[in-house]
Formats: C-alpha cells, sequence, structure tokens
C-alpha cells in the first residue's frame, strides 16, 4: 500500500515547482516598457517581470537586480528564480539561495516555498526534509496552495516526520478549499482509502469530480 501511495502522490505534490511573482498588465501598464531608467524600485520590479515574461532575460536580470538591491522582496525572490532555473544566466544555487533568503526575511511567500522546494529536493543544499517543512508551513500560513499540499504529502509519506495521515488530510483540504485541482484530486484519494478521515466514497467521488472541472 505505501508504494502505491508514493507512485499515487509523489509526482502530485513534491514537485518542481518554483514560485515567481506573477504580475498581469493591461494595455496602458505595459508602457512602462518605454522607460529607460527610474528609481523607483517597484516600476523596476515590474519591468523586470515584463521582461521576463517577454524571456527577454537579460533586461530582465537589468531591472530586478536594481530592484533587488534596493530590497524589494518580490524582485529578489524573482532574481532568484532566474538564478535557480538558469534564465539568462548560468544556474547558480548559490545566488538563489542567497536572493529567497533575503526575501523570506521579509515574508515574501514565493521565497518560503522555493526555500522550501530547494531544502526538499536538495537544490544547493543538502536535502532535508525538516527544512523544507518549516519553509513550507510559513508559505502555507499566508495561504500558499502549492505549500499546503507539499506539507500533506511529507505527512503522508513520513518525510522527515512521522507518518500522519490525519495532517495529511488536514493541509490537503485547506489547499483543495482553494479550489486547488492537485489537492483536490488527492483528498478525494484519502476518503476512497480512509486515509486520516473516515472512507467515504461519495466524499471521494465529490472531490475527484470537482478536481477535474
Amino acid at each position: 500500500m505505501k508504494d502505491f501511495i508514493k507512485s499515487w502522490v509523489i509526482p502530485l505534490a513534491l514537485i518542481a515547482i518554483v514560485m515567481l511573482v506573477a504580475i498581469t498588465f493591461n494595455d496602458d501598464e505595459r508602457n512602462i516598457h518605454s522607460l529607460t531608467e527610474t528609481d523607483d524600485a517597484f516600476t523596476q520590479n515590474r519591468l523586470g517581470v515584463m521582461y521576463l515574461n517577454d524571456e527577454n532575460y537579460e533586461q530582465a536580470l537589468y531591472w530586478l537586480r536594481l530592484s533587488a538591491e534596493q530590497d524589494n522582496a518580490s524582485a529578489q525572490n524573482n532574481l532568484g528564480f532566474m538564478y535557480q532555473l538558469g534564465l539568462g544566466v548560468n544556474r547558480d544555487y548559490e545566488q538563489a539561495l542567497y536572493w529567497h533568503r533575503l526575501a523570506a526575511a521579509q515574508h515574501d511567500v514565493g521565497a518560503q516555498y522555493n526555500l522550501g522546494f530547494m531544502y526538499a529536493y536538495g537544490k544547493g543544499v543538502p536535502q532535508n526534509y525538516e527544512q523544507a517543512l518549516y519553509w513550507f508551513l510559513l508559505a502555507a500560513g499566508q495561504g500558499s496552495a502549492p505549500a499546503q499540499i507539499n506539507i500533506g504529502t511529507i505527512y503522508l509519506l513520513g518525510l522527515g516526520v512521522s507518518q500522519d495521515y490525519g495532517q495529511a488530510a488536514y493541509w490537503y483540504r485547506l489547499a483543495a478549499e482553494q479550489g486547488d485541482a492537485t489537492a483536490q484530486d488527492a483528498l478525494a484519494y484519502m476518503y476512497l482509502q480512509g486515509l486520516g478521515v473516515p472512507q467515504d466514497y461519495e466524499q471521494a467521488v465529490y472531490w475527484y469530480l470537482l478536481s477535474k472541472e
């Protein structure tokens, strides 16, 4: 049973999600593309994300670094994102950790999640599920559904903690109630197997169908 659980859940939760701060722009706001200089850290970060979305990594790196050096937490996380994935730069986990840590110290939820991911997978640091859980919990406390899912899987599989199906179901439910399809599918499985919750086929079908909408 445990081997089956692993094959079911690991692809759904402890996956290679790296969180970038998403920013949407209307047509008027895209006019900031015409800017060649600005000292405003907020605008610099928006420019950086815009160029990153356009896959102009040289310009993205330029503007994000300017913003990050002014202690803009979003820019610090986004800069760490670029180093973590090697976008326009050589992949450098040490630099990624450096910028994610600066952002996480300012309670940036994306950076907290990214640090959890790096510890969970041993990217630039020794693999350490306790540290991964620590950072995922901080991100989950700010409502991060991916972090909540990963906490659920850590408890489901007993990764660095005592296996606890009740905790797994609790965290899956939090993410599922936010509308996350992965969490809804995982919660359906918990009801199907009676793991941490009473076995309930109606609830299993409910969450499973919800995940497919």
